[in-house]
């Protein structure tokens, strides 16, 4: 079974499977979507923290690059406590650029 990524000293290496059929240098929407899924899953705030819906608006390509996931909580919500807004960002050589809002 082919793997999307790899993880390498925290960045995940965008494998084969994980390119788009359109371009042979940008990563499939639906993979890219995958990843930050994960990455909401793997740092929320709590156990009990559980997404019911999960959106995201790419306003550029995602190249075949190392990509290195960083989560912030932004707000808190005021009736459960739980966070209602995480942002991620993809790293390249400069500062983090964010991907969704």
């Amino acid at each position: 079974m082919a793997a999307f990524f790899t993880c390498e000293n925290g960045r995940y290496i965008p494998g084969r499977k994980s390119l788009s059929a359109g371009s042979a240098t940008q990563l499939s929407g639906t993979v890219v979507c995958g990843l930050l899924a994960h990455g909401l899953e793997t740092c929320s705030p709590g156990t009990e923290f559980v997404p019911a819906r999960f959106t995201v608006d790419m306003f550029s390509p995602v190249l075949d690059e190392p990509i290195e996931l960083r989560s912030a909580v932004v707000r808190m919500a005021t009736v459960s406590g739980w966070p209602t807004r995480t942002s991620f960002s993809k790293t390249r050589s400069g500062p983090a650029q964010p991907l969704s809002s």
